[in-house]
């Protein structure tokens, strides 16, 4: 809860809470790359690796990836991008 208060608090300052979403991103691109439940390496934060990141998006692209051969991530913030032919 207090998690969520500080950065409900932080987004009110739109610098801040980009600086401080720049600097995890960067955090996040230093780790080592793991093996995700799907096969791939990922180098970046520990909930997407692991697969339990956003569930439900993830139920829902992993589902489109049945269907097409190229997917392109035009999305406005951090998430898994993965580009395979």
């Amino acid at each position: 809860m207090l998690k969520q208060l500080f950065q409900s608090s932080i987004e009110h300052v739109s610098t801040v809470a980009q600086f401080l979403r720049n600097s995890r991103d960067l955090l996040d691109r230093c780790h080592h790359p793991k093996v995700t439940p799907w096969g791939f390496k990922l180098a970046g934060h520990d909930e997407m690796a692991e697969g339990i990141f956003e569930p439900t998006e993830t139920k829902i692209v992993r589902s489109v990836l049945e269907d097409v051969n190229i997917l392109v991530n035009a999305g406005a913030n951090g998430g898994i991008t993965v580009a395979t032919l």
